[in-house]
């Protein structure tokens, strides 16, 4: 969705508002990313006063710090599509490979503002971007990025829980942005909560990858499905948010133990998604046969063979009889996929005349 290398460029700042979402931010924001910068240890009321700021796409108040200021210039040529599908609430519920807007905005960006003028409403905004695209063009997008990932202090741990060194935690942000899917598929295995599978353009895919552990949400300790499954609703629907204590596997052994649960009494979905690129492709196929309704094939599907068909007792495939089948590895998270083993290093052969010389 980028035109040029170099133009991605998205830059920090501490407004009084920002966009159409009046703020509070009593500090500077510190990162561009997705990630905060900000500790754990500074969620509740208990620990000091949290600034909040109300986000239209959210319908509720989140804090302050959860969002961040973002701009970069969009570049690209006439009648070519920024590649961006937008909620009511003016957020991004779909990003497209390979468009001009890929390496400015991301899932779940809140526009607020082109060329430095508020935009209040989806048909303001595509009537601009309209507007610009009937010729060559390069606009300036602001809006809101928001936090999805936090530090961790050893407070947040379960009471009992003794973390490992082959793990990492971290607090992951699940929001519930209006007209957005959030699509969270868990199971438990040996007392904890693991993520399974993550669909591209969620709100899960924007804080969680397959594999992590979800051991308690909004400082509640979590172990099976239905305990999970129960606190995430209830805090999205009462605050639009809600902040799980993740963990993840940082050494092979780790890895393994995380793909084990996985395996372990997977279950069969009885409706799986089709993947977002087959919904393009099908979508641009129908578009295309209701533009002409006559369409007329370019060639037949059948094809006449001009030569006389082989005989049976010479088939024309032969399957070697020592065929070996080779898996293939397909995994969601990439930090879950099984390493290739180095090579050993070959060992010297020792030459009878360096031998005899020492």
């Amino acid at each position: 969705m980028f035109a040029h290398p170099f133009l991605s460029f998205i830059f920090l700042k501490n407004p009084k508002k920002i966009g159409t979402y009046s703020t509070g931010f009593s500090g500077s924001l510190q990162n561009p990313s997705s990630h905060c910068h900000a500790s754990s240890n500074s969620i509740g009321d208990k620990v000091k006063k949290i600034d909040h700021v109300h986000i239209h796409a959210i319908g509720k108040k989140i804090p302050s710090h959860y969002c961040q200021h973002f701009e970069g210039f969009i570049e690209g040529k006439k009648n070519v599509n920024i590649g961006v599908k937008l909620t009511k609430g003016l957020a991004i519920s779909k990003v497209e490979r390979g468009a001009v807007a890929e390496r400015v905005v991301q899932y779940g960006d809140l526009i607020t503002e082109v060329d430095d003028k508020k935009v209040e409403s989806r048909e303001e905004l595509e009537k601009i971007i309209l507007e610009k695209c009937k010729n060559d063009y390069k606009f300036k997008i602001s809006g809101i990025r928001l936090c999805t990932k936090m530090e961790l202090h050893d407070y947040r741990f379960p009471k009992g829980y003794e973390p490992s060194p082959n793990y990492k935690y971290h607090i992951a942000i699940l929001y519930l942005i209006n007209g957005c899917r959030l699509a969270l598929a868990v199971k438990s295995y040996n007392c904890k909560v693991f993520v399974t599978r993550v669909v591209e353009h969620t709100l899960t895919a924007m804080s969680l990858l397959s594999g992590d552990a979800i051991l308690d949400v909004d400082h509640k300790p979590v172990t099976t499905v239905s305990d999970a499954s129960d606190i995430i609703s209830e805090r999205l629907k009462k605050h639009g948010y809600a902040t799980l204590l993740i963990e993840q596997p940082n050494s092979p052994e780790a890895n393994a133990q995380v793909r084990l649960a996985l395996l372990t009494e997977k279950s069969i979905d009885i409706d799986l998604p089709l993947a977002p690129d087959v919904v393009d492709i099908c979508n641009r196929e129908i578009r295309r046969l209701k533009k002409n309704l006559n369409l007329q094939p370019k060639q037949k599907i059948l094809k006449i063979p001009k030569a006389k068909p082989r005989s049976s007792k010479s088939p024309h495939i032969h399957v070697n009889e020592r065929t070996e089948d080779i898996p293939i590895a397909c995994e969601d998270n990439p930090a879950l996929l099984i390493k290739v083993p180095l090579v050993p290093p070959k060992l010297e052969q020792s030459n009878p005349s360096n031998a005899s010389e020492k």
